[in-house]
């Protein structure tokens, strides 16, 4: 790998980044049954509170197409 040179840059587009599918649900369960809110979860997970709202908020395709 360090030969290739991999340890600096993937060979080929790795394409979009994933996107968690069970995190919203995740962030609701825990506002339902833990009576936690985002700006909490943002704190307690360390992560800028706009970025937990990107995540939670972004659009997931349904089917992900995988090319080889």
């Amino acid at each position: 790998m360090s030969r290739a040179g991999w340890r600096k840059k993937e060979p080929g587009d790795l394409g979009p980044p994933e996107h968690p599918r069970l995190l919203r649900r995740a962030v609701k369960a825990l506002q339902e049954e833990a009576d936690i809110t985002i700006e909490e979860l943002a704190a307690e997970a360390h992560l800028p509170l706009e970025l937990v709202h990107g995540y939670i908020r972004r659009e997931v395709p349904a089917r992900v197409r995988v090319l080889l």
